[in-house]
């Protein structure tokens, strides 16, 4: 019978860590009883070794918690570690009852799941002298066709890659799932509605369980956390058509997709990670509280809350060191109008996080997905001699039949920026750098030109974050292709050049 209880790592610091446990599948009974195992190691990865037996916690089963309202036997909780040490690996498992449940001796049955991960590290290093901070970066994951991919080779990076290739911690910057594929998404039914959602939380994390349950994980919601372009239900996208019929279908969908994010993802609006003085990562949320687009009242759209915009605000413009934004939708972009909106449909809003960006003292990396497309790019911020950089994401894995189609694309170049009117950010042209800039794409091959459409090749990257030996940060990115192999393992490195990485200096 598969084991389909799960851990993932969430947020880890220097000495704390959130880890994740439980069962997203409805035919899973609760014991009254786990066991988390915590054990200090030598490394992260599956095959990591125990080097010494830190303590044991039991947690009473009959306090967990559903996931999903009313919706089967699906259990989760939460347990905070504390006291942990800084830039060091840990293992946990989750374990059965102790008692005797009749299985032959030579069984382990007691052991549920099991995790690693690393702590953050009190300082960045020296390039070339310990290792750096990784970062693993990737978005919108549809499970049909993954076949496992994702997590093969991230455990293969962990497994066979180089110090710098290893990652530390995730940003997954939205559409971990796909909640409005499909035409099980036309049910009349309130209950079937509820199950659903649940059922494509289930399937998403068994496919990347081997990817989430190592290393710290922060989650960003997109729109298919929700549906397609949310809060919106304009087009004739024929998935939401129960949307238009049904109020009441409307309103358990919403607020089914907004326990996934809570209780499965754990998103909060803005959350901050500092390393020492030398760098300064914000995760903001931009999806859950957007506002529909109203031509009317411009100054009511808005796609965070005013108190959290004035957060963010603050966070750059008083940064006292390089920063970087993470963010479920790319800045450099058009306005995508009514069948996708983006951040620069948001003309307000968008136009206070440049001005903002104008007045920074530091360069900015802004990391993102959504758009089905990998990129770097970069542009100066006003007359302020900063840079604002920009690294995509997306997709780590492709839709499938009609429905890739429709979501498939290239990377694209945007000519010039800001879209509209900003300011402090006069009108300039984007910075691309040569052979570098974008993740390689493929056609289908349909047949007679059936489903024939290009596509990007499914990946995500590693970002290493190091310090020169003048003590500025540099960033060396990786991005990998997911579905190709190199002979150690490893998935292939899309941008694989002789003695040559892509860098990234942040002054």
């Amino acid at each position: 019978m598969r084991n389909n209880w799960s851990i993932v790592i969430h947020e880890v610091t220097q000495t704390t860590a959130a880890i994740w446990f439980g069962t997203l599948k409805s035919d899973m009974r609760k014991y009254e009883l786990f066991e988390l195992h915590v054990h200090e190691t030598k490394s992260m990865g599956a095959g990591t070794e125990s080097s010494a037996h830190l303590k044991t916690i039991e947690i009473d089963g009959r306090k967990l918690k559903k996931p999903f309202k009313g919706s089967g036997q699906r259990f989760y909780g939460v347990e905070f570690l504390q006291g942990l040490k800084p830039g060091c690996c840990y293992k946990v498992e989750l374990h059965r009852p102790s008692q005797d449940i009749g299985l032959p001796s030579f069984i382990d049955a007691r052991q549920l799941s099991f995790g690693s991960f690393r702590t953050l590290p009190e300082k960045l290093t020296t390039k070339d002298f310990a290792k750096p901070l990784v970062v693993m970066l990737g978005s919108c994951f549809y499970p049909d066709d993954d076949d496992f991919a994702v997590g093969q080779a991230y455990e293969a990076l962990l497994a066979s890659g180089k110090e710098e290739e290893k990652p530390d911690i995730k940003f997954l910057t939205g559409d971990q799932v796909y909640l409005d594929i499909g035409l099980d998404s036309l049910s009349p039914v309130y209950q079937e509605v509820q199950e659903r959602i649940a059922e494509d939380y289930a399937l998403s994390w068994l496919r990347l369980r081997r990817m989430l349950r190592h290393g710290a994980t922060w989650m960003l919601a997109d729109d298919h956390e929700f549906w397609n372009n949310y809060p919106h239900t304009t087009g004739k996208n024929p998935y939401l058509w129960m949307l238009h019929a049904n109020r009441t279908i409307k309103e358990i969908w919403e607020k089914s997709a907004l326990d996934g994010v809570k209780n499965v993802q754990r998103i909060l609006p803005l959350r901050q990670i500092d390393i020492s003085d030398q760098i300064s990562f914000l995760l903001a949320d931009t999806r859950t509280q957007r506002t529909e687009y109203n031509k009317s009242k411009p100054s009511e759209n808005r796609f965070m809350s005013e108190t959290d915009l004035s957060k963010l605000e603050r966070w750059i413009t008083t940064l006292t060191c390089p920063g970087v934004l993470v963010l479920s939708q790319p800045l450099i972009v058009k306005p995508g109008g009514e069948v996708d909106r983006n951040l620069a449909d948001y003309h307000e809003q968008y136009s206070r996080v440049l001005e903002a960006l104008s007045k920074c003292a530091h360069d900015v990396l802004v990391l993102s997905g959504d758009v089905h497309y990998g990129r770097i790019s970069n542009i100066s911020l006003g007359n302020s001699g900063r840079t604002l950089h920009e690294i995509i994401a997306s997709p780590m894995s492709n839709l499938t039949g009609i429905d890739g189609r429709f979501a498939a694309s290239a990377s694209k170049k945007i000519k010039t920026f800001p879209p509209i009117k900003s300011e402090g950010i006069p009108k300039q042209n984007v910075n691309y750098p040569e052979h570098f800039w974008r993740v390689s794409s493929q056609r289908t091959g349909g047949i007679f030109g059936i489903g024939d459409y290009t596509k990007t090749k499914e990946h995500f990257s590693t970002l290493a974050f190091s310090l020169n030996p003048d003590g500025q940060v540099i960033v060396d990115v990786k991005t990998w292709l997911l579905k190709e192999k190199s002979r150690n393992g490893k998935p292939r490195e899309q941008f694989k050049t002789p003695n040559e990485v892509y860098s990234i200096k942040l002054q």
